[in-house]
């Protein structure tokens, strides 16, 4: 089992990054299921190796809504372990005509529309925090899951909720993750095997 503590708006804009950093093929937000193949290792493998932003250590299980278990397998000294039940994202090139400045009410609206909401770690409820920022530098890949133009340095703005569990111990966890809109729903259970630290 593993111990809660705050998640800084720092780790949830580098969760927000790692989103648009996965290309489509391999993305939980784009799949049904990622057992069938090698998706979910695809993933961990580039996961492992992308650059992090100064001081920032942590290992992100993306959201998505899965008929199956997403597995992964997180290396120790990786730091926390960061997933969110649900969150709402939005780029400025994604609603034109509509002003910047509206982007923030915008996500909130829809994130405020939650009205199932489920975090659970080895069977036992945890409560997600929420924020509500945005990311800028953000770069978009042209194979991302949302179809948008290819952007270098997007502004993306988001409200969600956030769990950060401390290092896992090594050997076999369980992880839920569920959140439910009228515009979207989030429901995952990630199988988390942790790793020994690799010399």
């Amino acid at each position: 089992m593993s111990a809660v503590s705050p998640i800084t708006n720092d780790e949830a804009k580098d969760y927000v990054r790692f989103f648009f950093e996965v290309g489509r093929d391999d993305h939980p937000h784009e799949q049904f299921e990622l057992r069938s193949s090698r998706k979910g290792k695809n993933l961990d493998v580039f996961q492992k190796a992308r650059t992090r932003p100064p001081g920032l250590k942590a290992w992100h299980l993306l959201h998505g809504n899965l008929t199956n278990f997403y597995r992964s397998n997180v290396p120790i000294d990786l730091g926390p372990v960061i997933f969110s039940p649900y969150i709402t994202m939005a780029v400025e090139n994604e609603f034109p005509g509509v002003p910047v400045g509206d982007l923030p009410r915008i996500v909130k609206q829809d994130t405020d529309a939650v009205y199932q909401l489920e975090a659970r770690i080895d069977g036992k409820g945890v409560t997600p925090d929420r924020i509500a920022d945005s990311a800028v530098d953000i770069g978009i890949i042209p194979d991302n899951v949302f179809d948008l133009p290819a952007d270098p340095h997007a502004t993306v703005y988001f409200n969600g909720y956030f769990v950060k569990l401390q290092p896992l111990t090594a050997g076999d966890h369980l992880v839920e993750s569920k959140g439910y809109s009228p515009n979207f729903e989030n429901d995952v259970r990630y199988y988390v095997y942790t790793r020994k630290k690799i010399s």
